[in-house]
Order: structure tokens, then sequence, then C-alpha cells
């Protein structure tokens, strides 16, 4: 029982050794068997399961066990059989699986291919309708490990590494699913996508970001084509830019959408109904490519709204660097209905473009700047080291101010009013990276037209030259709407003159200053190192043979700047050149005049010599003048060889009757706010022999104003009598546009017989009225008060005299109205007078009023009261030849002797430019005078009638008529 026993234990082991040593041979002897001289057969066998042509370089190994699987190294896969595939892979090793049990039936199923260190090279599309090249041989699985893919056609950056994929086959019907995580520049993505004949592919960043799906049908007969639709959505566009290599401006942040109709053919790729969403931007249109004989494109998009600004922040550099830069030939036609750039919004953008062979020809480019001005360029340019460019543009629009405010202009340069309308213009661009050319320049706005060229170069130091003409450039028209002394004298000032050398020729043809036309302007200029050179700058048109010129420098390197400046001029009329420069001169037409004048000194304070010809006068000016402040301090001298001759030059309307020199001296201080004049000394032989004083005109809101005083040493009216002047409506010689309150003095008034001395008062003017206040004189050695106000009314103006006369001389009025100054007492005298007067020759004619005067105790000689007496006495018994001696005695009682009264008073009647003493009386010891007159022109009486009563006594009438320097008298009895 037991032998028998042990000899069954022992039968097993014989089995189970055959089965060891079968086993062992299955792992073993494929070992010792050489299998590369099966390599053919081998290679058919890969190629029946990968359907591509193979050829294996390395080792080949079979495997029985585990699980039947044969390994082949450096191994080649190409061309498909009986078609040319695009498709070229090497791989380090491919190794597949076999089923045994199908192996042993005769069939050939791979479980699982694996496939180590691929390196595919895709050289075009498929075009067999194995478009997954799987071969006749049935798969379960394939899986690629660190694989590679990449084209010749791609920058060797966009190559695919780090490839892990696996494919599963599911069962028959099933589309195959592919799993696969890869790097692309050095990022990070991972695939998913089912690889059916209805092909889903999803793609997308491992660490998030957006992600693309592509889905659609891929064609089952004739030539491989796939119709589909890509779509992509997520927040964050940056990895898409990193996807092809390139930098960004910045992460680009909100929402990305991406929806296309796709058409994948081996002549090339469509997406069309293209719809791209980027934060608030939305592209529309359609991209294509080409690759038939070389790799083309073109695009057609439309975009709401373009951040252009977003690009000009410092972009994010690609994580890997394109190698090759250069871009397959395309084209572009793109349009944006705005554009955010520079914080401001563009319209209505439009681009036409090409790219071939390395040029780029824009054929348009157009765009709407803030404001309506409209720009439009078009040209070819070569983008090589030099950025060469040729081609030309055109500008308009009806105002450009707003266009330049965004382009960074300072609008405190802009003219003042609408004065660049209706802008227009064309011009021809070329150069390159350092150097633009702009000819043909044709630019025209308002009525002007300007035309020339411009050279700018890079570099270091920038340059720039232009040369320009203009056929008319209103001067006044284009002035800046900030003072030039704010704009020079600001921040930056003439600084900008040091960044740059250059140089300009500029010619107007017309122009207008002040409404002053000018013609023939020319400048030509430098700037070199800082310094502004004005070689020339010349006008015609103030009438002279000669320019105005104008040349010097101004070194803008110095602070502050410095001036060395020079200008001469002639001109046929000064009244007129005076206009144009904003000063009212009072000279008569056609009175010519010269200047020459320098400038030399700091910017802040210069000196200043100007010397004048005015017809015959010469002046000279000279002193320091601070542009920026507005402000100077001058002396003044001018001689004129003749007084009449300059009272006619400057038409003073005044007349002189003696000959001499006029001198004028005085000192002027002048800001924005006043002009005054210090120490001012008129000399004139005749009109006055010396005037001083001081006069101010500050300017305010209120308007402009004199204030001040005034110093005259003579003024004689009666030189005035048949001037012009007198026959000057007195609105148009009176109303000034300003305000006035000035301190007089006069020292004498020299008006016979109203001569006046020390006249002192205060004169005002406002609201069309004038004022002499507070007036005071000396009258006949008396004290005279006086005030005056003329008004300008509706109608004519209206004049007021009041005058208050205490104290004066009896003798000197008398020896003033009769040329007899044999008169003693003391006269008070009041009056007020009213004129209506248009002009000032009518105001003596217009005067009309009362003057009432006193006189208390006085004498008047050449009349003895005794034989006055005896002559008016009556006839008496006791003396019979009274009757026939008073008529001599009545004669002589007005030789000698004084006449002593008491109460004097007279009253005056004037009107008509007459005055007439209508009531005289004054008492006397027993007589009573009585008497009258007539000044037909207010000037000394011309006749006069005196009555002498005596009281129970006879009447005599004196009576005088004027005969040229002296009197007719003669003496009549008058009734009693």
């Amino acid at each position: 029982m037991g032998q028998r026993s042990a000899t069954r234990g022992a039968l097993w082991v014989i089995p189970l050794g055959l089965v060891l040593l079968a086993i062992g041979a299955a792992a073993l002897v494929p070992r010792w068997i050489d299998w590369t001289h099966y390599r053919p057969e081998l290679m058919a066998l890969i190629g029946d399961v990968t359907g591509r042509r193979v050829a294996i370089d390395g080792d080949v190994r079979l495997t029985l066990l585990p699980t039947p699987s044969l390994r082949a190294e450096d191994v080649r896969l190409g061309e498909a059989a009986g078609e040319r595939s695009p498709i070229f892979l090497r791989a380090t090793a491919i190794q597949a699986d076999l089923d045994l049990g199908a192996l042993i039936t005769g069939a050939v199923r791979v479980s699982s291919l694996r496939i180590d260190h691929p390196v595919a090279e895709f050289l075009d599309l498929p075009t067999g309708t194995d478009f997954l090249g799987l071969g006749r041989a049935s798969l379960d699985r394939v899986t690629i490990t660190d694989g590679e893919a990449g084209s010749p056609l791609m920058d060797a950056g966009d190559r695919l590494t780090a490839i892990d994929a696996e494919l599963v086959f599911g069962k028959p019907g099933e589309a195959p699913r592919l799993t696969a995580t890869f790097r692309h520049r050095t990022l990070p993505w991972r695939l998913d996508g089912s690889l059916g004949r209805a092909l889903a592919l999803s793609i997308g960043p491992r660490g998030g970001g957006p992600t693309l799906r592509l889905t659609g049908t891929v064609a089952e007969e004739g030539e491989a084509r796939f119709v589909g639709k890509l779509k992509g959505e997520g927040s964050r566009g940056t990895e898409l830019a990193h996807l092809l290599g390139f930098g960004v401006p910045k992460p680009a942040e909100g929402r990305f959408a991406l929806d296309a109709a796709v058409d994948l053919s081996p002549e090339g790729l469509s997406l069309h109904d293209l719809t791209l969403i980027l934060g608030e931007q939305r592209i529309m249109g359609a991209i294509g490519f080409a690759w038939t004989d070389q790799l083309t494109w073109h695009a057609s998009l439309r975009a709401n709204r373009f951040d252009l600004d977003a690009f000009r922040t410092p972009w994010q550099p690609p994580l890997v660097p394109r190698t090759d830069s250069s871009l397959p030939n395309g084209t572009l036609t793109l349009a944006a209905d705005a554009l955010d750039w520079r914080s401001g919004v563009l319209r209505q953008a439009r681009i036409s473009a090409a790219w071939d062979d390395g040029t780029l020809t824009l054929s348009e480019g157009a765009v709407v700047l803030p404001g309506g001005t409209d720009i439009a360029v078009s040209g070819a340019f070569l983008p090589d080291e030099n950025w060469r460019f040729a081609g030309r543009g055109e500008v308009g629009g009806d105002d450009p101010r707003p266009a330049l405010v965004w382009a960074g202009a300072d609008p405190r340069w802009f003219p003042r009013g609408d004065r660049w309308r209706r802008l227009s213009g064309t011009l021809a661009l070329s150069g390159d990276r350092d150097h633009l050319s702009v000819d043909r320049l044709d630019v025209s706005f308002d009525n002007s037209r300007v035309t020339g060229a411009l050279r700018v170069a890079a570099g270091d130091r920038p340059t720039l030259s232009a040369t320009l003409t203009a056929d008319r450039l209103p001067l006044d028209a284009l002035q800046p709407l900030t003072p030039w002394a704010e704009l020079i004298g600001g921040d930056g000032g003439l600084a900008p003159l040091t960044g740059f050398d250059g140089s300009l020729a500029l010619t107007i043809g017309e122009s207008l200053l002040v409404d002053h036309p000018l013609r023939d302007l020319r400048l030509t200029a430098q700037v070199a190192s800082g310094v502004l050179t004005l070689t020339e700058a010349t006008a015609h048109g103030f009438g002279g043979p000669e320019p105005f010129r104008l040349s010097g420098t101004v070194d803008a390197t110095q602070t502050p700047p410095v001036l060395a400046l020079k200008a001469n001029a002639t001109w046929a009329d000064t009244a007129r050149t005076g206009d144009l420069l904003r000063v009212s001169l009072p000279a008569r037409a056609g009175l010519e005049g010269r200047a020459a004048l320098a400038l030399n000194g700091p910017l802040t304070k210069a000196d200043l010599a100007l010397a004048l010809k005015l017809g015959t006068a010469d002046a000279q000016i000279g002193g320091t003048w601070a542009p920026l402040a507005g402000t100077a301090l001058l002396d003044l001298d001018v001689l004129h060889p003749s007084q009449p001759q300059a009272l006619r030059d400057w038409t003073l309307g005044l007349t002189a009757d003696g000959d001499g020199p006029v001198k004028l001296t005085g000192r002027l201080d002048l800001s924005r706010s006043r002009l005054q004049a210090d120490s001012l000394a008129l000399r004139l032989p005749d009109l006055a022999a010396d005037a001083r004083g001081t006069l101010t005109f500050p300017v305010g809101d209120g308007g402009f104003k004199l204030d001040g005083g005034i110093g005259i040493s003579v003024l004689r009216p009666a030189q005035w009598r048949d001037s012009p002047a007198s026959k000057a409506r007195l609105a148009d010689a009176l109303l000034w546009p300003l305000e006035v309150d000035v301190a007089v003095r006069l020292g004498l008034l020299d008006q016979a017989p109203y001569s006046l001395t020390d006249l002192a008062g205060q004169l005002r003017f406002a609201n069309g009225t004038w004022r002499f206040d507070d007036g005071t004189a000396k009258l006949y050695e008396g004290t005279l008060e006086l005030s005056a106000l003329l008004a300008f009314g509706e109608s004519e103006p209206h004049l007021t005299l009041n005058l208050d006369l205490k104290d004066a001389a009896l003798g000197r009025a008398t020896a003033a109205f009769f040329d007899e100054p044999d008169a003693e007492g003391r006269l008070s005298a009041q009056s007020i007078l009213t004129a209506k007067a248009l002009t000032l020759a009518e105001l003596p004619t217009r005067l009309s009023g009362t003057l009432a005067a006193q006189s208390r105790d006085g004498q008047i000689g050449g009349i003895d009261l005794a034989g006055l007496r005896a002559a008016l006495a009556p006839a008496t018994e006791g003396n019979p030849q009274r009757s026939a001696d008073r008529g001599l005695a009545l004669a002589n009682a007005f030789t000698t002797g004084k006449l002593p009264f008491k109460d004097a008073t007279a009253e005056v009647t004037v009107g008509n430019g007459s005055a007439t003493v209508t009531k005289l009386t004054a008492t006397v010891p027993d007589i009573t005078i009585e008497a009258s007159g007539t000044s037909p022109d207010l000037g000394p009486l011309r006749q006069g009638r005196a009555r002498f009563s005596l009281k129970d006594g006879d009447a005599a009438l004196l009576i005088a008529d004027r005969n040229g320097a002296g009197w007719q008298r003669r003496l009549e009895w008058s009734e009693k």
C-alpha cells in the first residue's frame, strides 16, 4: 500500500516537470533564437498591425510568456501601402502584446500596443480613408510614452513634447477614446477625445484656463475631409497666446469664448462663421489656411471694440521665444467699430493688408479720430532691420482740435476761435526706422493752404527740417488761446528747443495782423544745440519800400533763455501802424516812420533800445523789458525841430504862431495792468512852456482807467480857435472807453480877459460824464472856485459851469475888460452857466446864464467928484452963468480925480455868444451911477453906457465905443 502510494506521488512529478520544461522552453527558447532573420516577416506583421510601411533598424525580440509580445527597437513607420502618408514616425521601441488564444487560431489580435519615445513629423494631411492608420489588425489599446510631434512647417518651439497618450478601442462600432497629456512651449496641456468618424476633441491647459472643443465628422469616402465646429470658453486668454509662442500685453482677464465652423481638407483649413469674445471685445469673421504648395493664410474680421491701450503696457514675454519669426504669406481685412487707444475712442477703423515674401502692403488703413477727423494711409512696409516703408496719407475733418488733444498736443497753443475748420490734406510718406520723409504735403484749412515737405531723423539727438509755403495765413486769427508770456514762461518754456536740431523755411503769401494786411512773409530759422537762430524774418505791408526785418538768437540752454534780437522796419503811415500795434497814435495819415529795435539779455529782464523816426521827429526809448512779466522801465526822449510841423504831424488839433523845437522827455513804467509816465516833461515854444506829471492806466475788470496827475505850465486856448479840434464833435473827442480820475494843475491859462493862474482841480470821467471838481484858481488876484459838469445824454452834450470869485482886485478886472486899470476896490462874482453844444467851437455861442458881481467900497479913477457935482448942479439965480458953462464943467469932470463908491453891484447876462451888463449900479455921495455894456464874443467890452445923476440935479450920459485898441467917448445930457 505504502509502496503504491509513493509510486503514485512520483508519477505526478513527471507531468509537472514537463509543464515546467515547456514553460521554460517558451520563456528561454525565443531568447536563444535570432529573430533578426525573421525581420521581413516581422515588418510585414507590424505593417499589418499599424497599416504602415515599417522599417526595423534595431533588434527584434519575441516572448511568449507571460503574455505573447513582440518588441522591435529603432522602428520607423512610413507610407502606407498604395498611398502617400504624411506621417513619418521614428520610435525607440514598439512593443505589441498579442492575444495567445487568437494567435493559436491564426488571428492576430493585439491587446496592447506600446510605443516608446516616438518622434513624429507631420508632412501633410492624411489622404486615405484609413484616417487613423490602424491597419487591419484589431487593437484594444495603444500607449505612447514620452513622445514628440512636429512639422517642418512649425517653429521649433511649436513642437509637442512629453506626450503621454492612451488610445482605447472599445467594442466593434464604438469610437476609440483618446486621453493624452503633453507640453507645448513648456505649458502642460491635456487632450481628451473620441476618434471615430464622428470626431470629438477637447483640449485645455492642465492648470486651468480656456478650453477648446472640436466636434465634427470625417468623410468616409473619397478625399479625407473634416467638417465640424470649434468652440472655446474660459476666463483667461494668456495661455492661448503662449500656445502660439507669442508675448501678451497682460494677463487676459474676463470672459473668453470661441465659436467657429471648421472645414479641414488636404488643401487647407477654414474657420468661418467665427465669433471670438475677449472680455467686452467681440470679433467676428473668417480665417483660412492653405498649404497646397506653400502655407498661406487669409483673414476677414470685424470687431465691435479693440482695447489697444492694453498693447501699450509692458508685455509678458513668451515662455519659449519663437526661433523662426517669419510669417507665411497672407491677407488681412479687419474692421472695428471702436478702438480704445490713449484713453480715447477711435471709430470706424479699417485695415486691408497683404503679407507677401516679407513685404507688408497696406492697401487701406483708415480711422476716425476723436472729434470726427478722418485719417487714411496706404503703402508698403519692409520689416527688415531698417523697417523701410513708402506710401501716402490723407486727412480730413471739420475740427481737428479734439484729435490733437487726444494725440497729446497742448491745447494752450491752439488759436482763438474756430480757425481750423474744414481741414483736408494729402501727403507722401517714406523712410525707415530712423528717418521719415513727408513729401508733397498739401493741407488746407479755413481759407488757407499749406504745401511743402518735412524731414525727421531719429537718433540720440533727433533732427527736424521743414520747408513750407502758405498762400494765406491770418496770423491774428492763429494767436494761441493762452498769452505768449504764460506759454513761454510756464512749465517747460523753451526747454523743448534743447531736445532736437532742425531748420524751418516758411513763406506766407498773404496774412492779416490786427486786420492789417501783410504780404510776402518769410521766415528762415535753425535750431542747433539748444540755440534758436532767426536767420531772417521779413514781412511787407507797412507801406514802406522795405520790409519789416527780425533776426537774432534765442539761447534756450541757459535758464532763463537769453535773447539777442534786432529788428528794423519802415512804414508809410504811422497812424495805421499804431492801430496795428494796438496803440492809438494821433498822427496824420501818411506820416512816414522808421524803427530800429535791439533786445539783449535774459528773457526775464532784457535790455531794450528802440530808435524811432516819426516824420522829422527823433525818438529814443531805452531801458529794461521783462517780456514774461509784462513789465518795462524805459526812458523816453523825443525831439522835433519845428513846433508848427509837430502839431500838424501829430494832429493835436492845435496851431502855433511861433517856431522852435519841441522836446518831450519822461520815464515810462509799464506792466500788464498799467502804463505809468513819470517825470513827463513837454516843452513847446508857444503852446506850453513846460508840462510835467504822472499818468497811470490800470486795466481791470471795470475797464480801462486813467488816474494820477498832470501839470502844465502854460496853455493858450486861443490857438485852438481855428484848429480842426475845435470843429470836432465833442462826443467823438471826449467819449473815451475808459474811466478818468486825474489831478490837474495848470500854471497859466492864457485866455484874455479871463487869464487864470494856479488852476488846480480833479478831472473825472465815468459813465459818459466829465466832471471837474474842487477847482481853484487865481483870477484878478482873487480866489476863483469853480466846477464843471459835461454830460453826454441821448441828444446834445450838456455843460454846467459854476463860478465863485472872491476878493479879486477891481483894477485888474477893469484893466482886463476896459483896458483902464485906474480903479480900486475888491470884487466878488458868482455865476452858473450852461450850454448845449455839439462841438468845441459852438460852446461860446451856446453858453447861457447870469453873473452877479459885487464891490463894497472902492473908487474909480479919471472922474472928479467935485467937478461932476458942479456940472450936474441945477441952475440958480445966483449963478446965471451955470447953464453956459456946464458942458465944459462936465467934460472937465472926466479928466482927473477919483470917484469913490459904495455897494456897487452888477448883473451880466450871457447868451448867444455875447455877455451883456444889464444892470450896474454904484452909490457915491449925492450921485447915482447906472451902467450897461456889451461883449459880443465874451471877451473885453466893446461898448458901454454910464448914467450919472445928481440928487435934485441934472443927469449926464457917458457913451463909450471901442475903436481898435482905444475908446471913443462922448458925453450927453440926459433927461432926469
